[in-house]
């Protein structure tokens, strides 16, 4: 079975307003009988990721049809650009961009993404435009 692509027909990064993200947490806590609790790393964890993109009215079936039947109810795993580094120039140890026939080097990065499995993604009206609020988990390569 191929990896899925984010749809290109959707924008491809998600508003800068409202975008965060939670870094990996696979700490557990042990319970001492007195003192402090003792934190041990259990599992790696997951980066997590939440963020909004704004759709024309066309855009929300097309979205509906990413989530329902493409990724199985928000089951399957998808590449998506790097939130933060895809598309953005790759700069010399001076600073300055590293250009190739006079145009910047852009760096390529995605991820290997899926929807966060307790919150499913929200669709709602904002001016002539529909805002798609979603969390996304992102996966480990290799």
């Amino acid at each position: 079975m191929a990896v899925l692509t984010w749809p290109s027909d959707l924008p491809p990064f998600v508003q800068r307003e409202g975008y965060a993200e939670t870094l990996p947490d696979g700490r557990k806590k042990i319970e001492t009988d007195s003192g402090f609790d003792f934190l041990r790393l259990d599992s790696p964890g997951f980066e997590q990721i939440s963020g909004s993109i704004y759709v024309p009215r066309e855009g929300v079936p097309r979205f509906k049809r990413f989530w329902k039947v493409e990724t199985i109810g928000g089951t399957r795993p998808f590449v998506i650009s790097d939130q933060l580094l895809d598309g953005q120039m790759i700069l010399d140890a001076s600073g300055e961009p590293i250009l190739i026939d006079d145009a910047p080097l852009l760096a390529v990065a995605k991820w290997l993404a899926r929807f966060a499995p307790d919150k499913a993604p929200r669709i709602e009206p904002s001016g002539v435009k529909f805002q798609i609020s979603m969390q996304l988990v992102i996966l480990p390569l290799g």
